[in-house]
């Protein structure tokens, strides 16, 4: 069993399943679930990065949320 208490180990677990959602909203136009619209995924890749996304552009969020995942990884 793993435990994740750590703020960032959290945020990371966050940014992960908000990335693979994002992927399947462009890939398919199926929503993970009904609360993850292009809307909050946006907002929450936005709280996450400290980047200004917009629902418009998930593609964009897409890049953000992996970037942020790649300098977390780093460090």
């Amino acid at each position: 069993m793993t435990t994740i208490s750590d703020p960032s180990d959290i945020r990371r677990f966050q940014a992960t399943v908000i990335l693979r959602a994002v992927r399947l909203y462009i890939k398919t136009g199926i929503r993970a679930n009904r609360a993850y619209t292009p809307s909050a995924m946006a907002r929450t890749a936005s709280n996450l990065t400290g980047k200004v996304l917009s629902h418009r552009n998930l593609p964009g969020v897409e890049a953000a949320l992996e970037e942020f995942l790649g300098k977390e990884a780093e460090a």
